[in-house]
């Protein structure tokens, strides 16, 4: 139903876009809690193989297909979410999802609607800092990277634990999350930024090691660099290469890979100054465009083409500046989708749709990288 309803849109949507136009001069698509979501905020968005978008906000699981919502919520008799706030989505393989929540871990089977949850035993006070999951990734060899307020968790796909970090005191909670992002790298490592005694570092597992050590301990790494530039957050397109962004600049840096040469270019139409912030995110989207979330609101996005940064031409703009942006997918069908806290948006991007003068013709054929 989804497909064809999509392929519908795409279709009437062709007959529209007969010349070019911004993107943020599309009118998207807007949902809301009287369309059928379980709440406004939506917190991450995933899509599973059989075409569904799920949803994650902080009251309830949503699927959408197209054309309605159906809501999964905590239940205390039947099995379910191991609570309502979710934080973070991952696609897993056998049709299932990765949830993270406020209060537990669950593996979801999206075609038999069965819960498989991780519950950290713990005391009655320290229960809900053991159990507050708030990042959740997938590494190459398909090992599950989750962390708690409490520490880093290393689980197989049946949310068995292979390894945990501590990152508190045994003695009682912290307020500072320990684990600020998780990022899988293309050869296989995973990537962490982590928060010990106040400072920020980041630190790296390796396959070969087994072990999570400080990103600076691997003399000659090309990436080894990103460590004393105060990075806030990062991303990797399929070739190694990285994009990040800077604590309080705004701008988009770019590190090849190869020559460990570095380029950036400042974002243009920024609603403010210091709009790079502790919870920034960088997304690659596989249309050859990236997106940036910003501290005051909106999103801004950029062409990932690496020879256009550091040069004078280089084109930004911002999507929805009134807005809290919280996560952004691009689908199989050429569709943006932007959660925010005041609902879901949907820009259709088809034909030409974002060609102009500051972006390159939209082409379903480019990859990230």
């Amino acid at each position: 139903m989804y497909r064809k309803l999509i392929l519908v849109l795409l279709l009437n949507g062709m007959a529209l876009a007969a010349h070019s136009q911004k993107l943020d001069k599309i009118l998207p698509a807007y949902f809301s809690v009287k369309d059928g979501l379980p709440d406004a905020t939506i917190n991450t968005i995933c899509q599973d193989d059989d075409g569904f978008l799920w949803l994650g906000t902080n009251y309830g699981l949503s699927r959408y297909d197209g054309v309605e919502f159906k809501n999964f919520y905590h239940s205390k008799t039947t099995s379910s979410l191991p609570g309502n706030n979710i934080i973070s989505i991952q696609k897993l393989p056998g049709h299932r999802l990765l949830a993270a929540t406020s209060t537990g871990l669950c593996i979801f089977n999206t075609r038999t609607n069965i819960f498989k949850t991780l519950l950290v035993p713990a005391s009655a006070k320290m229960f809900p800092f053991e159990n507050n999951f708030y990042i959740a990734s997938v590494d190459k060899q398909n090992n599950i990277w989750a962390a708690s307020q409490m520490g880093l968790y290393k689980l197989d796909q049946n949310l068995n634990i292979l390894q945990f970090t501590r990152g508190a005191n045994d003695q009682g909670a912290t307020l500072v999350m320990f684990v600020e992002s998780i990022h899988p790298l293309p050869n296989g490592s995973v990537l962490f930024r982590l928060v010990k005694d106040k400072k920020i570092q980041y630190h790296i597992y390796t396959p070969a090691s087994n072990k999570i050590i400080p990103l600076n301990q691997l003399k000659g790494y090309p990436l080894s660099v990103i460590d004393s530039l105060n990075v806030r957050d990062i991303a990797f397109d399929k070739k190694g290469n990285s994009w990040f962004v800077k604590h309080m600049v705004d701008s988009v840096f770019f590190l090849n890979s190869l020559s460990g040469q570095i380029t950036a270019s400042a974002f243009n139409h920024l609603p403010g100054k210091g709009q790079i912030y502790y919870n920034t995110h960088i997304n690659l989207l596989n249309n050859g465009l990236a997106t940036c979330t910003l501290n005051d609101g909106g999103l801004a996005y950029w062409n990932t083409q690496a020879s256009a940064v550091g040069r004078s031409d280089f084109k930004s703009d911002v999507l929805l500046p009134k807005q809290h942006v919280f996560c952004t997918l691009f689908d199989t069908e050429g569709n943006l989708w932007v959660g925010t806290g005041n609902g879901l948006y949907k820009f259709t991007l088809i034909a030409n749709g974002i060609s102009t003068s500051e972006l390159p013709a939209y082409n379903p054929g480019i990859t990230v990288g």
